[in-house]
């Protein structure tokens, strides 16, 4: 076999794509959240309030969500660290409870360890086992939040994940200050922030243009 003298990849340059991202408007929360479903159908609604609990809570992860505790939970907010960025500093998070939030709280008000009843049935100390569940119930309740969009007429492409778009979406929107959307959403360089906000604002952009010029 010859040597290769040249490098093959010399030159060669990686494109990547930005994705863009979905969110749901706050018309669309609300379209889900006055959705009256079925009492039999519990995995839909725990879908729904696991989904609008993330998007009241500043678009809180899915995974951390579900790793919640009551001894996170105190009167006025809700305090933890996430899972993610564990080791980072900042990684802790202070987001106050709002009424919407405290409503859903107050439905899975128990003495279990965990505020959803997603880990009910996992050790507290087996993370394989947790993170295992927790990636099928990310699967599972991504299946019931998307017909519940469906049945509402919402044509986006639901999951958890967009929750925490969405919720970025409403604070741009709302004109919240850049600093403070960081905050919230556990970012530590205001970098990070104008990067992952940077689709919201072209489109405030699109918007401000139409509203000055017409469409």
């Amino acid at each position: 076999m010859g040597l290769i003298e040249k490098n093959p990849l010399k030159g060669y340059e990686i494109k990547t794509i930005n994705s863009k991202k979905e969110a749901l408007s706050i018309e669309d929360i609300k379209l889900l959240e006055n959705y009256e479903i079925a009492p039999h159908f519990k995995g839909m609604e725990l879908a729904r309030d696991i989904f609008l609990f993330s998007f009241y809570m500043a678009g809180m992860r899915f995974s951390d969500v579900c790793k919640l505790k009551w001894e996170n939970v105190t009167d006025t907010e809700v305090v933890y660290t996430m899972s993610k960025s564990e080791r980072r500093a900042g990684s802790t998070r202070y987001i106050p409870i709002t009424p919407k939030v405290k409503l859903i709280l107050e439905r899975y008000k128990t003495d279990k360890t965990f505020v959803f009843p997603v880990l009910d049935n996992c050790k507290p100390d087996n993370i394989e086992e947790i993170e295992y569940t927790i990636y099928i119930a990310n699967n599972k309740l991504n299946r019931s939040i998307k017909i519940l969009a469906e049945h509402v007429g919402i044509t986006k492409h639901v999951s958890m994940y967009i929750a925490k778009h969405s919720f970025a979406s409403h604070a741009v929107k709302n004109n919240v200050n850049l600093f403070h959307i960081s905050k919230l959403l556990g970012h530590t360089k205001l970098a990070t922030t104008e990067h992952y906000l940077r689709d919201f604002f072209q489109k405030e952009q699109t918007d401000v243009m139409n509203n000055l010029f017409g469409q």
